[in-house]
């Protein structure tokens, strides 16, 4: 039998089957076509911050295809700062679901302030008055039924979280070898024809850094010596994912030795300590911590080029096309989650029992046998950033 949801846990598939049963027992009526006037579409994502970031592709593809239609997105809190400020999205809807959130708090404290979340959003989404609403994961935590219950009259998803009896436009899961931006971009296909959509450009868009940060940064990192840079940021929300910290060190020398200038990015303690690990060892700028969400996108529009894990980082790099290289574990689907774009690379060794998903080895062979010298000659291959040059 194929298993037709983004789990592989038996007991938790079977309890999806049985939830889309009792759903086909009582959905009624089910439109099938879109609205034929559609003034204001929800996107919904409230994953992790690189996840939201791939998806502003399909905003993108939605922006041009439909420039009068306004656009809300509901995210987590930790990805709404990226998105204040987009010329694409008119309303940001907030909502933090506790088997999503890494907030230092506890199970139960994330647990009311979903509730908490939910009961306003809920609200928002009701007065806003959408008219169709696309929620791009294909895993769980499943947002379909949240977003029925608010009244939203047409929802396309996919089936792969549950609950796609409730859709009126569904997909099935994504395929093996699809990259998630082509999975969310085939959501769209409801409203614009598959030709044109498939001849549409997959590339990140966030909002352009102001120049107030620009300057801030400027002036920061020229005081560190000028503005031609590489920025290495070693850390991650899984830890599971991470590089060797002195293969870190033995990369971040090799660049040194070729008179490149470093900074070192990150946020949190964990990832402050791995970027003072690094700058204890080799002559770099250490902004780990140092920098709001405003300026740390200033500082990667003006890089020469980062180097990143499975993590928003390389996103982030690839929507302002800087050169991005991203060192990923077996832990997630390189081919689902590499950066995308021209100028965006990845490496990684395959191993036969990759993906682990939530079940990491602690030998993790997929990324601690990346050599040093295996990054460094993906990164010398990487298309240069001519602007910087020309």
């Amino acid at each position: 039998m194929i298993n037709p949801y983004e789990r592989r846990n038996i007991l938790r598939v079977l309890y999806l089957c049985i939830t889309d049963f009792i759903c086909n027992l009582f959905v009624r009526h089910r439109e099938d076509s879109p609205p034929k006037k559609i003034d204001r579409i929800l996107v919904v994502n409230p994953f992790h911050q690189g996840d939201v970031v791939l998806t502003t592709s399909i905003i993108r593809i939605l922006k041009s295809e439909f420039p009068e239609v306004a656009i809300g997105v509901m995210v987590g809190s930790w990805s709404a700062r990226m998105l204040s400020g987009h010329n694409g999205v008119e309303r940001i809807h907030v909502i933090d679901h506790y088997q999503i959130s890494r907030a230092p708090i506890g199970l139960f404290a994330k647990v009311i302030k979903y509730y908490r979340d939910r009961k306003r959003v809920l609200k928002e989404l009701g007065k806003s008055c959408y008219d169709l609403a696309f929620i791009v994961n294909g895993h769980e935590p499943s947002f379909i039924p949240f977003c029925k219950r608010a009244g939203i009259r047409y929802l396309v998803g996919s089936t792969g979280a549950g609950f796609g009896p409730l859709l009126n436009y569904r997909i099935s899961k994504r395929r093996v070898g699809q990259h998630e931006s082509q999975f969310q971009r085939s959501l769209l296909e409801c409203i614009i024809q598959k030709e044109k959509l498939n001849a549409s450009a997959l590339v990140p868009w966030l909002p352009d850094p102001t120049e107030k940060s620009l300057a801030r940064v400027g002036e920061q990192v020229k005081m560190q010596g000028g503005r031609d840079y590489v920025i290495l940021q070693p850390g991650t929300g899984n830890p599971a994912k991470e590089w060797p910290i002195s293969h870190w060190v033995n990369f971040a020398s090799m660049l040194i030795d070729d008179g490149e200038r470093i900074v070192l990015c990150g946020t949190g303690e964990r990832e402050n300590e791995l970027c003072r690990e690094i700058e204890s060892s080799c002559p770099s700028v250490n902004l780990a911590s140092k920098l709001t969400w405003d300026d740390y996108t200033a500082l990667v529009h003006g890089a020469k080029g980062l180097v990143g894990l499975d993590s928003v980082a390389v996103h982030v790099a690839s929507a302002y096309s800087v050169p991005a290289l991203a060192i990923m574990s077996g832990v997630g689907d390189r081919t689902r989650w590499h950066p995308i774009g021209p100028l965006s690379s990845y490496v990684g060794i395959d191993m036969p029992c990759s993906p682990c998903h939530s079940r990491p080895c602690a030998s993790r062979d997929c990324i601690s046998k990346v050599s040093p010298e295996h990054v460094y000659a993906a990164w010398k291959n990487l298309p240069k950033r001519c602007t910087l040059k020309c």
